[in-house]
């Protein structure tokens, strides 16, 4: 007789030791009398055979068994009273991602283990409200968590970004999970609810959409420049105090932005506005002009400037006069280039009148000869004719 695969262990999956509930209450049901549970240290082994007890495989989540299987070779697996769950019949009917990741991770993980449950179970099972990273971050103590949350998501997807790690339209897809959540929420606590507050404001909110991936700009830029970060979200909210009039960066992002709220049919991207904020921010640093904020997809993702401080006024109107030199020797190249070509081109007009001349001619004297031709065979027709 084959032996029943929970009862097998190998060396990395051995059961704890198991207190099966005994002295149950006689008011409850005959099902929830039979039900055990046990804490186990399960391996690999273990999960593969758990997992041969699965009689139809439900879809994967590869983000989900990546994120518990992280946790576990970090060592940051904790014991949450989730269980890995067997119906009467003994075969298994959740836990299939966290088996999987113990496989993935080659770690062994304490998990607890429920068997007995009733076959038709299975409907009513992930079917509640899950705990979302507000939730966490509510039970954690800290203030605006669904600000704070979004922000700390956005930072770590921005990190990302630049990081190369993932594609800039993941920006709002990317999900973040509960360890780095809770540890960002710790550390920096007090300058991510300053950011969130700043953006989430009843006049921010009118221009900044959405409010938690400025705060999370807001956040990265108060890193190297507070004093910078300040200006330009104070400027970028009130809306006054450019330095450049209609060329200054922040009025060039402002405009966009109220030119995405007006256009509520179209959808813009959180990496396209993500990306103008970086572009927009990069010009305030070196004091640069813009007179045309925009960004195209193909365009590599714009790097922070991470400099401490701002140009001073001499050295951003220093950088000014170079770009527009530049620009000057750009425009003068073009326009010579131009000029060029134009003479060329008039050249080449000139010389075309005497070919096309030339051709007429040709095919004149070959309408002449065809003609002259034709007269001669006419006239020797009519020679034999008369013969």
């Amino acid at each position: 007789m084959k032996d029943n695969p929970s009862s097998l262990r190998s060396d990395t999956s051995k059961s704890m030791t198991t207190k099966t509930t005994k002295n149950v209450s006689p008011r409850l049901s005959r099902a929830a009398r039979k039900i055990a549970s046990a804490m186990e240290l399960i391996g690999p082994d273990l999960a593969r055979e758990y997992l041969d007890l699965m009689p139809r495989n439900r879809r994967q989540r590869p983000r989900i068994k990546e994120r518990y299987g992280s946790a576990m070779t970090k060592r940051q697996w904790k014991i949450t009273g989730e269980a890995v769950k067997f119906n009467t019949r003994g075969e298994l009917i959740d836990g299939q991602h966290r088996l999987e990741a113990i496989i993935a991770s080659g770690q062994a993980v304490e998990i607890l283990v429920v068997r007995n449950v009733p076959p038709d179970a299975v409907m009513e099972l992930d079917t509640g409200a899950g705990r979302t990273p507000a939730d966490l971050l509510t039970v954690a103590g800290y203030d605006y968590t669904s600000g704070v949350a979004s922000a700390i998501r956005h930072i770590t997807s921005l990190y990302k970004v630049e990081a190369g790690t993932i594609a800039p339209g993941s920006l709002a897809r990317e999900r973040v999970d509960p360890e780095t959540l809770l540890e960002y929420a710790e550390a920096f606590s007090d300058a991510l609810v300053s950011c969130v507050r700043k953006t989430m404001t009843k006049r921010a909110k009118t221009v900044l959409s959405p409010p938690s991936m400025f705060a999370a700009l807001y956040y990265i830029f108060a890193e190297y420049n507070q004093k910078g970060a300040d200006q330009f979200f104070d400027t970028l909210i009130d809306g006054i105090g450019y330095e450049h009039g209609k060329k200054d960066p922040i009025y060039q992002l402002r405009t966009m932005l109220e030119r995405f709220k007006d256009e509520r049919h179209v959808k813009r991207a959180h990496f396209y506005k993500g990306a103008l904020v970086i572009k927009a921010w990069n010009a305030f640093q070196d004091r640069d002009t813009i007179s045309q904020l925009k960004y195209a997809e193909k365009e590599s993702w714009p790097v922070i400037n991470r400099r401490k401080t701002r140009l001073t006024e001499s050295q951003g109107q220093k950088r000014t006069e170079k770009r527009e030199e530049a620009a000057k020797r750009k425009a003068q190249t073009a326009a010579a280039s131009k000029k060029k070509a134009a003479s060329s081109k008039k050249k080449s007009s000139k010389k075309a009148p005497s070919s096309k001349k030339t051709a007429s001619k040709k095919t004149a004297s070959k309408k002449t000869a065809s003609k002259k031709t034709a007269s001669k065979k006419t006239a020797s027709k009519k020679k034999t004719s008369r013969k």
